[in-house]
């Protein structure tokens, strides 16, 4: 009688433990499932703020200096057409390609 009492007293105790113990192993998996999804959200968010720094970087260079470069250009241009009346209209046509270049680079670096 008093050998059945303890064995199942401990039995009792080993499926206790055992319990116990999947418990704890589930509740680590679970947290390191979850602070995994933070960290591959984190991740994410640093991606997306260098791409979007990147962009402004570009955008600026492409405002401030190529646009200043076709700006100068185009200038340079208008005061050779000025002072020459030769290859008029070749000259216009470079000046409306500066231009339109002008153009697509403001609208590039709006976005």
């Amino acid at each position: 009688m008093l050998f059945n009492l303890v064995f199942f007293i401990l039995v009792l105790t080993i499926v206790s433990l055992i319990t116990y113990l999947r418990k704890k192993k589930t509740e680590y998996i679970l947290e390191r499932e979850r602070a995994a999804a933070g960290f591959e959200n984190t991740l994410a968010i640093a991606k997306e703020e260098i791409v979007e720094q990147n962009l402004k970087y570009v955008s600026w260079e492409l405002h401030d200096n190529v646009g200043q470069l076709l700006s100068g250009t185009s200038m340079e241009l208008s005061m050779i057409k000025e002072k020459s009346n030769e290859n008029l209209v070749e000259l216009s046509e470079v000046s409306n390609l500066i231009s339109k270049s002008i153009s697509e680079i403001r609208g590039l670096s709006e976005l």
